[in-house]
C-alpha cells in the first residue's frame, strides 16, 4: 500500500512542532509495518538539488514542479491539479497537517492538530483563516478519516464544523521518542553561551516568542518568586511573530541577570537541559496537544503546565496545573517545586511513569489501522 504523505513540515527547515510530529510519525511507521510505502510530498519547504526518478524534491519529500502557492490557490479554487498527477500510484492521500484545502480524488486522511485560527485568531495573527476554514469544510465533507491529536483538538473540530462527525472522527494521540528516556551527556550544553552556572538550579522554558506562549506571565511570576529561591531561568527557542514585547519584558526585568536566552537548541541540548532542571514551565494559553509536557516528563522534569486546552489531557495527574493568565499562581507552583524536594520527586516519578504511555509507535498503528480501512 502506497501513501502519499502530505506534509509541508516534512520539508521543512525546523525540526521543532508539526515537523518533529510528521517525521517521527514517518519514521515509526516505516519501522512497523515496511508493506506500507510512504511517499512524502509538500508544496513548500527547503529547496535543494536532490533529484531522484526524474522528480525533484525538498528535504526528500516530493515537490510539483510549479510554485507552492500557486498550487494552494489552485486546489483552494479549482480542486486542480490533484496530488495523484505528482505520486500518480498512491492507494490514499495523508496530509498530515490542516493548512489548505487538497485536491485528489483518492481517499484521503486528514491530521489536525488545532484549529488556532479559527477558535484563537488573536493568537495567530499571521495565518490565513478563510483557508483554514475551506480546508476543514472540505476535510468534513469528503475526508475517510479526520485525525485530531487530542480530545480537545477533535471537540474543537466538531464546533466549528458544527456537528458531529462520529467514527469518522478518530484521537490519536502524538508520542514522544525513546531517547528521551535516556540519560544525555551535559557535554553538549558547552556551545551554548548563555547559561547559568552548571551548579545553578533553574526553571526551563521553551517554544517560540509569540503571544500564544505567553512568556509575560512566565517572566512576572519568575520575579515574584526569584528573591526567595535561587533559581534561573531558561529560556530557549527563536523569536516568533510580535515576540518585542516578550523582549522588552525580559529586558526590563529586575532580575535580568538570572533569566538566559540561548537560542535554538539541537535535540541532544534540548534533553540534556530538560534533565538538568528543577522544573518545566509550559503554560500556553492554547495548544492542540503539547508535545514539550511528554517529552519533559519523560526526561524526568517535574511539569507545571496550564489547565486549559489539551494540556490537562496530557499531563494527568503528573503535573501541577495551573490558571495560565494568574501569574500569582504559577510564582506558588514554582516555589513549591524549588523548595518541596518530595514534590519534585514525586512529580518526577509520575511524569516517567506516564510518558511511556505515548509512544511513537503507539501513534503508528492507530494510524496504519486508519490506512487499510480507507484504503
Amino acid at each position: 500500500m502506497k501513501i502519499a504523505y502530505h506534509s509541508d513540515a516534512f520539508a521543512g527547515r525546523t525540526g521543532y512542532g508539526l515537523a518533529r510530529y510528521s517525521r517521527e510519525l514517518w519514521h515509526a511507521i516505516r519501522e512497523q509495518d515496511r508493506s506500507v510505502r510512504l511517499c512524502p510530498f509538500a508544496l513548500r519547504g527547503v529547496p535543494h538539488d536532490d533529484v531522484s526518478d526524474g522528480q525533484k524534491h525538498w528535504n526528500g519529500a516530493v515537490r510539483p514542479g510549479i510554485d507552492g502557492r500557486l498550487c494552494i490557490a489552485l486546489w483552494a479554487l479549482l480542486q486542480a491539479p490533484r496530488v495523484e498527477h505528482w505520486v500518480g500510484d498512491a492507494d490514499l492521500v495523508h496530509s498530515v497537517e490542516l493548512d489548505y484545502p487538497v485536491a485528489t480524488r483518492r481517499p484521503w486522511i486528514v491530521t489536525v492538530h488545532d484549529l488556532g485560527p479559527l477558535t484563537h485568531p488573536q493568537y495567530f495573527a499571521k495565518a490565513r483563516p478563510w483557508l483554514t476554514r475551506r480546508a476543514l469544510r472540505q476535510a468534513v465533507d469528503r475526508a475517510s478519516f479526520i485525525v485530531a491529536v487530542s480530545g480537545a483538538t477533535a471537540a474543537a473540530v466538531e464546533e466549528v464544523a458544527g456537528m458531529s462527525l462520529g467514527a469518522r472522527l478518530q484521537v490519536v494521540p502524538e508520542g514522544v521518542g525513546r531517547e528521551f528516556f535516556e540519560r544525555q551527556d551535559s557535554a553538549c550544553l558547552a556551545s551554548l553561551e548563555d547559561l547559568p552556572a552548571q551548579s545553578a538550579p533553574y526553571f526551563l522554558w521553551t517554544g517560540s516568542l509569540n503571544p500564544r506562549k505567553n512568556l509575560g506571565t512566565v517572566v512576572r511570576a519568575f520575579e515574584a518568586v526569584a528573591g526567595e529561591i535561587p533559581h534561573h531561568l531558561i529560556l530557549a527557542g527563536g523569536l516568533g511573530w510580535d515576540s518585542h514585547a516578550a523582549l522588552d519584558r525580559i529586558a526590563a526585568s529586575r532580575h535580568r541577570d538570572r533569566i538566559h536566552r540561548p537560542g535554538f537548541l539541537t535535540d541532544a541540548q534540548l534533553r540534556a537541559l530538560y534533565q538538568r532542571a528543577a522544573g518545566f514551565v509550559y503554560v500556553s494559553l492554547m495548544e492542540g496537544f503539547g508535545l514539550p509536557i511528554l517529552e519533559a516528563m519523560a526526561s524526568g522534569c517535574p511539569v507545571i503546565t496550564s489547565n486549559v486546552s489539551s494540556m490537562p489531557e496530557v499531563a494527568g495527574d503528573a503535573a501541577l496545573l495551573v490558571d495560565p493568565t494568574n501569574s500569582t499562581d504559577l510564582a506558588e507552583a514554582m516555589r513549591r517545586i524549588a523548595t518541596d524536594e518530595a514534590l519534585s520527586s514525586q512529580l518526577a516519578t509520575r511524569g516517567r511513569e506516564r510518558a511511556p504511555g505515548y509512544r511513537w509507535e503507539n501513534c503508528a498503528s492507530r494510524m496504519i489501522e486508519l490506512y487499510r480501512s480507507a484504503a
